[in-house]
């Protein structure tokens, strides 16, 4: 939802922020199964044209543009290093990423259903979205 009068966007699970106040204490994570991952950067790019003052995340605590650049970069980050891989021959359970520092807030501590996740809609071209999963 765009409020263009206060310059105010609330994203929904389009954007989250990831990053933690609380020292120590990882921030919140999406769950990717329900995404297109390919296209989900475009969509933020788009956000971002809107230059809000303020971004209200689907989960975390608010800020400003920074949420829909650094949940930008982590997706395209993990789509290009699993298609690296995936040209390498690689399976998910052969595949080990190391995303930049950028992906940190972003980044959950366990990749593996990620890259799971990545690899699907990538072998499969198909959005994630539209592929048969069982949620965990």
């Amino acid at each position: 939802m765009w409020l263009p009068k206060e310059r105010i966007l609330c994203t929904g699970d389009a954007a989250i922020n990831g990053s933690s106040s609380v020292p120590g204490r990882e921030g919140p994570r999406n769950k990717l199964w329900d995404a297109n991952l390919a296209n989900w950067p475009q969509v933020l790019n788009k956000a971002e044209a809107l230059h809000p003052l303020r971004v209200l995340p689907g989960h975390g605590e608010p800020g400003g543009i920074e949420i829909l650049q650094g949940q930008r970069s982590f997706i395209q980050d993990l789509l290009d290093a699993v298609r690296r891989q995936v040209a390498e021959g690689k399976t998910p359970a052969t595949m080990t990423l190391a995303l930049p520092a950028r992906d940190r807030d972003w980044t959950p501590t366990d990749l593996s259903s990620d890259i799971g996740i990545a690899y699907a809609e990538i072998t499969q071209h198909k959005p994630a979205g539209d592929l048969p999963h069982v949620w965990k």
